[in-house]
């Protein structure tokens, strides 16, 4: 639907326009967080929304707070791997709340990072209005 192509389109915009630009560094933290997007919170978010470990992605929550690198997830400004994150995040943040309760301090970061990137006009055309379509 509408809602796919636009996250498609701003991510593919993201990496044009900036993949010329990106520091060395800047390049291997896009590679770790989409890394851990794939590997690790895709499908232990997908187990915990489907009634699996919730402590497991808690766990994993925190180790992920502590890659926040700035205001965005890899650099000081928006870039492929918060376009990539993004939706993961935003489903468990759905689902179980991120950065809130007893949890709040160790989610901290990617609370500030969810709350940012929803004042995005492109990524807030990316959310889904109708409920999502994965998991």
């Amino acid at each position: 639907g509408g809602t796919t192509r636009e996250s498609n389109r701003l991510l593919l915009k993201s990496e044009r326009e900036r993949s010329h630009s990106y520091s060395e560094e800047t390049l291997q933290k896009i590679s770790q967080w989409r890394d851990a997007i794939s590997n690790k919170l895709a499908p232990i978010g997908k187990k915990a929304v489907l009634g699996g470990s919730l402590p497991q992605l808690r766990s994993l929550l925190g180790e992920l707070n502590d890659m926040v690198e700035g205001p965005y997830l890899a650099a000081e400004e928006f870039t492929v791997a918060d376009c990539a994150a993004f939706p993961f995040f935003w489903r468990i943040d759905q689902e179980f709340g991120i950065g809130k309760g007893k949890h709040g301090k160790d989610e901290e970061k990617l609370r500030e990072w969810l709350d940012r990137c929803l004042q995005l006009d492109g990524v807030k055309k990316t959310i889904p209005r109708g409920g999502w379509w994965w998991w």
